[in-house]
């Protein structure tokens, strides 16, 4: 199938509706974004009616060792919030994430990078001498005004390790 005539995409789209239409389930259509420097709804390959048609989109990347799931576009509700995880020791989900799709998509944010860059100071500070329990961190930063995400980045750039004992989260610096 050519994903960029308008008739074979209709065609493959009304054709996938009728099964999910017939079975009751669910249709997930894996896509990769193209190169080009633009919005992120613009940025599937193959032809817009794809996205157009589709009433739910979530976009996947990675910041550092951070995968960020990102609800672009949803037809019937407000979209959720952004959702990340990690690998590293792992599957661990680490919760709402401070991105938008856009942001995702794009390397250049200079107000992001500014408050990653006090949140690195603050890590390095709160971990200057020694392992901190995670929670404490987060509880410090939440005081501070630091968002979860920009917290979890500046770590990731910094290479804290996270690691576990006592049945506790501690974080050190690497």
């Amino acid at each position: 199938m050519g994903m960029y005539g308008l008739r074979e995409v209709r065609n493959t789209l009304v054709h996938l509706g009728g099964i999910a239409s017939r079975t009751g389930c669910a249709i997930l259509c894996i896509g990769h974004f193209t190169k080009a420097r633009t919005k992120a709804k613009h940025r599937g390959l193959g032809n817009q009616d794809v996205y157009n048609s589709i009433p739910s989109v979530l976009n996947l990347g990675t910041v550092g060792n951070t995968h960020i799931m990102v609800h672009n576009k949803s037809n019937f509700l407000d979209t959720g919030a952004s959702m990340a995880f990690t690998l590293q020791g792992g599957f661990r989900w680490i919760g709402e994430y401070d991105m938008t799709a856009d942001e995702l998509v794009s390397a250049k944010n200079p107000n992001r990078r500014k408050k990653r860059d006090e949140a690195k100071v603050f890590l390095e500070e709160q971990l200057a001498d020694g392992a901190m329990e995670q929670n404490e961190i987060d509880d410090l930063a939440k005081e501070q005004g630091i968002k979860y995400g920009t917290l979890r980045r500046a770590a990731d750039e910094l290479g804290v390790e996270c690691f576990q004992e006592r049945r506790k989260w501690w974080w050190r610096l690497g």
